[in-house]
């Protein structure tokens, strides 16, 4: 396999030119590169389906292999394993260009613990005059999000996620494109949060006034956006990793929201729900039930901490 150089955009003290293992192909004709377009064509399906689960428009994920002497001081022999993004046009470059800026900035001291080693942003030219911008990271090897929703994951590791969110609020960081698909599982255990391409910075409201994870009431009633004083911890919290309980839910209809106390009552509700919506009785009352049987298994844990009456049918 041939070698390409990569040169660093930003400067991190390497000792020595970086090497990594040539993956992308200089021609648009797989045929004619032999042997190594078969190679680059599987590892990025791999990387893709096993490591980020999507990839963004103009962009080329793949696996790689990287050799030199590491941001650290320390000497590789080509078997760190990496994750590289390629640019393959002008939006995607800019793209990586933000995300190694946050990763070179406010991310940098939350390597390794809750984001992914950065080991810099490269252009490297090929034969042809061709030139491609990398973004390298550390390998990581489990995507959860991949066919997957936060409400599948185990409470404990939501938890953890939402702490490593809380730390790059702390860093001054907004992901703003938060979900499963950009967290991942390092080979020690940790779960980190990937994918800046879209991060900008962040003084987060909710950090100047409460300071713990605590304060986000995990397992208590929903917030309001007003209380947390923070979108995208809001959202994390009660829309995307089902960590709080809802107060209201929609009857039948997304228009026609009901209290979840008055699960506790449906006759009464079930007037009330006539009249401010206009849906018979034996229409509410069956649904309701079945409604409180649902939102007592989903969040059964957090129901008994909060002193709730359970049905006892």
């Amino acid at each position: 396999m041939e070698k390409i150089t990569l040169r660093a955009f930003i400067p991190l003290q390497f000792k020595t030119e970086i090497i990594c293992e040539q993956l992308v192909s200089p021609s648009s004709k797989p045929e004619s590169f032999g042997s190594a377009s078969e190679f680059f064509l599987e590892t990025s399906r791999r990387a893709k389906e096993t490591m980020l689960g999507r990839k963004p428009d103009g962009m080329k994920i793949f696996k790689g292999t990287l050799s030199g002497s590491l941001p650290d001081g320390s000497a590789s022999d080509g078997s760190v394993p990496v994750v590289c993004k390629m640019a393959v046009n002008d939006a995607a470059k800019k793209n990586l260009e933000v995300e190694a800026s946050f990763y070179h900035g406010g991310l940098q001291a939350l390597q390794g613990k809750c984001v992914p080693h950065f080991y810099g942003l490269f252009q490297a030219e090929v034969s042809n005059n061709r030139h491609y911008t990398f973004l390298l990271l550390s390998l990581e090897t489990i995507l959860l999000g991949h066919g997957h929703s936060f409400p599948e994951v185990d409470l404990e590791m939501r938890k953890k996620v939402l702490s490593q969110l809380l730390e790059l609020h702390r860093a001054g960081v907004e992901h703003t494109n938060f979900g499963l698909e950009n967290v991942v599982l390092s080979p020690e255990g940790e779960l980190l949060i990937i994918g800046f391409r879209l991060a900008c910075e962040h003084k987060c409201e909710f950090l100047t006034k409460r300071k713990t994870f605590d304060d986000l009431g995990v397992g208590d009633w929903a917030q309001s956006i007003d209380d947390i004083e923070c979108r995208e911890l809001h959202d994390a919290c009660f829309d995307l990793m089902d960590l709080w309980v809802p107060r209201y839910l929609p009857l039948l209809e997304p228009e026609y929201p009901i209290s979840v106390e008055g699960f506790l009552c449906p006759e009464i509700l079930a007037d009330q729900v006539l009249e401010d919506y206009g849906i018979p009785r034996e229409v509410t009352i069956p649904e309701v039930k079945k409604m409180r049987r649902e939102f007592e298994t989903q969040y059964r844990l957090f129901l008994r901490d909060l002193g709730w009456e359970f049905d006892s049918e």
